[in-house]
């Protein structure tokens, strides 16, 4: 790992460096704390007071407690996303019954299935015909004009009875 001087880092506060160098210096700052030490040491007492007198008295507390409050959502986000979704497990169980299905077609079993049931549908078409034959196809029509009918011939006979 390359570290940077003294120099280097005055050049880096007073903002010298091309972004590209200022940027590498920066992920640097983050990575070795060696290099950190020594970019504090350029600062003077008297930027540091200029600063301070910047910042309002209750800044360090304020910053500290909103840390405490991210690094509470990032541990329960974290949490989170170990547990299962329901849309993962959703998901999970349709291709479990996808993959049984193209094992049960690939095996055979559903045209085994299928070859047993057609008779007894067979039996059933069977049945249907003999009903179609005894029942004439325009019986609901035939039911409703005898019906029809019928309340005709009470109807009659009640205004008869009222006259």
């Amino acid at each position: 790992m390359k570290h940077y001087s003294r120099e280097e880092w005055q050049e880096y506060k007073a903002g010298g460096p091309d972004a590209d160098r200022l940027l590498a210096m920066e992920e640097h700052l983050y990575l070795c704390d060696s290099c950190l030490e020594v970019y504090l040491e350029t600062f003077t007492e008297a930027e540091v007071a200029k600063a301070a007198a910047t910042l309002t008295p209750g800044f360090t507390s304020r910053v500290l407690t909103r840390l405490g409050q991210l690094s509470t959502k990032l541990q329960q986000k974290n949490n989170f996303r170990i547990m299962p979704s329901y849309r993962l497990r959703l998901f999970t169980y349709y291709v479990a019954a996808a993959c049984i299905t193209f094992m049960l077609m690939f095996s055979g079993i559903f045209d085994l299935l299928a070859g047993q049931v057609s008779p007894k549908v067979a039996k059933y078409t069977i049945w249907e015909n003999r009903l179609e034959k005894r029942i004439p196809a325009n019986w609901s029509a035939g039911l409703i004009t005898k019906t029809t009918g019928f309340l005709d011939m009470l109807i009659g006979q009640n205004k008869e009875g009222k006259q």
